[in-house]
């Protein structure tokens, strides 16, 4: 396994130092990805960095989409599910809180006595 990296990236840092904290060993590759032609690009099609490249030649995010990762990880698809279903909570959760304060405050109107 080997990580396509660059010592400035501050995510490099945050990868190695969690490979290190998992006692997970992986080579560092250090690359410049100004050329068009470079390793980033040719395993990550958003050539970005840092880029965890396994031993098969995968990338490492590519193999929790097949459903080969850990068991339990989330698939890209259910990654944007979740996200989904996340936002239309929050906004199903503030419309019923709405709802209550209006109901609350219609109900005091009717509580008051009419002269």
């Amino acid at each position: 396994m080997k990580l396509l990296a660059s010592l400035a990236s501050p995510y490099t840092r945050k990868v190695r130092i969690f490979l290190a904290e998992k006692k997970i060993e992986c080579d560092l590759d250090l690359v410049d990805v100004a050329p068009i032609d470079n390793a980033v690009n040719t395993h990550n099609p958003l050539g970005k960095i840092p880029t965890l490249v396994l031993d098969d030649g995968t990338r490492g995010d590519e193999t929790l989409d097949e459903g080969s990762g850990p068991e339990g990880a989330l698939t890209s698809e259910e990654r944007e599910e979740l996200r989904r279903l996340r936002r239309q909570v929050h906004t199903l959760e503030m419309e019923r809180d709405f709802a209550k304060k209006a109901a609350a405050f219609f109900a005091k109107d009717l509580d008051r006595p009419t002269r």
